[in-house]
């Protein structure tokens, strides 16, 4: 098994490798949600939390279709398949509901972990990583899909816990202090939170990558997906 640094590091070349295209797929969707964060947060009125659902609602709803994409994307870069960004959208338009059972059911079995302690709810966070990918690349339904990654992430889980909880701190951290820095001067505005916004949500893409990567490092979890012929039969017609 490859160490933590070494996946890290394979991560970090990956995406430097890779940024056009990652922002080519999940910028058309980050730059109008952030916006549209913008607005509601502007027209947010203490006391009248519905704007705040809204914002919410929405970026729920468009979640499975970009970070659908990408994950297609990071399978065709294994598959040396290349395909054009709006073929991995309308592909991961079709599991948009398996997907979103697989947000909404992870986002609750870990939010249930954290209620017990702290420690099972990084373990259920860690156990259930690969839950995405077995949904689009093994056409797996939610439950299916969680189980799957249960499974089979177990020798795993305390590298993926590391890396989905190392990876956002170190991009959260500067932002934040440079946040701070430019409200002591009297920079701080929505301009600036909406290039934060972009900025961070670009970056957080790292912790698809890292997970993907530890993914693959199982030769069966990967060469079993019939994915990469899917996209390319969608692709032609």
């Amino acid at each position: 098994m490859k160490s933590f640094k070494e996946i890290l590091k394979e991560s970090l070349f990956f995406f430097k490798s890779n940024v056009r295209s990652i922002c080519a797929i999940v910028l058309p969707f980050i730059i109008p949600l952030e916006l549209f964060y913008g607005i509601c947060d502007a027209l947010y009125q203490d006391g009248n939390d519905s704007i705040l659902w809204l914002a919410s609602g929405i970026g729920l709803l468009l979640t499975p279709i970009y970070q659908g994409a990408l994950i297609l994307f990071l399978a065709s870069v294994l598959t040396d398949k290349y395909l054009p960004v709006k073929t991995y959208y309308q592909r991961a338009l079709k599991f948009w509901l398996p997907l979103m059972a697989v947000y909404i059911l992870s986002f609750l079995a870990t939010m249930g972990g954290f209620m017990l302690l702290i420690i099972p709810g990084l373990i259920v966070m860690g156990r259930l990583a690969f839950a995405e990918f077995y949904c689009l690349l093994h056409n797996k339904s939610g439950y299916e899909a969680l189980w799957a990654s249960w499974k089979s992430s177990r020798s795993e889980q305390w590298q993926l816990v590391a890396g989905l909880v190392l990876i956002p701190v170190a991009i959260t951290i500067p932002l934040l202090l440079l946040e701070s820095f430019l409200e002591l001067l009297g920079l701080t505005g929505p301009v600036f939170t909406f290039v934060s916004g972009v900025i961070s949500s670009v970056l957080f893409t790292l912790t698809t990558i890292f997970a993907f990567r530890i993914y693959t490092l199982e030769p069966d979890r990967f060469t079993g997906s019939d994915i990469p012929e899917k996209v390319e039969d969608s692709s032609e017609s």
